[in-house]
């Protein structure tokens, strides 16, 4: 753990708007991003419990779509897995966007003390060998940030391939089954005389009756 030493005047803790707000206005805008991704994502898998809950019972087109959907196990699965961990990833990246900006704060202040009189100069070095610290801290966070920012984007896009895939193969098993007609019914000849000739009229359907 990093020792900080407590502000001796009002003078370390002010920061002017100028000096943060860029930080804070793109940071703001990839957390944006981040809450979007987490929203579709729970918002996939709610659908499937609304498919659940409300498509089983009915026999409209669209109900029997969703349901032939569904019977693609494979596909559901890997969707709610992939929807999971894309939600998983967005929530760590608004985690560490946050704590980036603490890291950011805290650096301000110490540099700061750089330029004013409360402090020593063995204080104000060990303040520019914390800043390092905290930089290289940072450095790490920002890089677990984009990372999981990007696993979320790949996750949900993957997702939304999978039951994609899933729906348009049950939207072609439907058209498939609707564009067959009726299997003619053969007919098996029953032998009529020793040497198997056979007689139309003797004739039996294979069609149950």
């Amino acid at each position: 753990m990093l020792r900080r030493l407590p502000a001796r005047a009002i003078s370390d803790l002010c920061l002017t708007e100028s000096e943060y707000k860029a930080d804070f206005d793109i940071a703001s805008k990839f957390q944006s991003f981040s809450s979007e991704i987490l929203k579709l994502s729970l918002l996939g898998i709610g659908l499937f419990g609304f498919i659940l809950s409300h498509c089983g019972n009915e026999n409209g087109v669209r109900a029997q779509l969703l349901s032939q959907t569904l019977t693609y196990e494979r596909y559901v699965q890997a969707t709610l897995v992939l929807f999971g961990l894309a939600s998983a990833c967005a929530l760590l990246h608004g985690f560490l966007s946050t704590k980036c900006l603490g890291y950011q704060i805290h650096i301000l202040r110490l540099l700061k003390r750089q330029d004013s009189t409360e402090w020593t100069d063995d204080e104000k070095k060990s303040s520019r060998h914390e800043v390092v610290k905290l930089q290289r801290s940072q450095r790490r966070i920002l890089a677990a940030g984009i990372h999981s920012l990007g696993l979320a984007c790949l996750f949900l896009g993957v997702g939304g391939l999978a039951i994609s895939i899933a729906f348009v193969q049950a939207i072609h098993d439907r058209a498939k089954n609707n564009t067959m007609g009726p299997v003619p019914s053969a007919t098996l000849r029953a032998p009529d005389g020793p040497y198997g000739h056979t007689d139309p009229a003797k004739s039996v359907p294979l069609t149950p009756k």
